[in-house]
């Protein structure tokens, strides 16, 4: 179950974790749970982490900036 707020109306949901969208009960706003792009984003950021991270511990801190500002392609 996901506990979250509905953007709209602040109402307290609690939701299945295998739904991809979602109704609040209270309001009827769609709330978007998982969206494929958005999943391939964090998986981005957690790879662009992992690489900075591991440059600032070899002391590259020109590669950790390179990282830290990377964009999504």
């Amino acid at each position: 179950m996901i506990r979250l707020i509905c953007p709209s109306c602040g109402a307290q949901l609690e939701l299945p974790d295998n739904l991809e969208l979602a109704h609040c009960i209270y309001c009827g706003t769609k709330v978007v749970l998982q969206d494929h792009e958005v999943g391939k984003e964090q998986q981005q950021l957690r790879r662009y982490k992992e690489l900075s991270q591991a440059a600032l511990q070899a002391n590259n801190h020109e590669e950790a900036i390179i990282y830290c500002n990377s964009t999504f392609r």
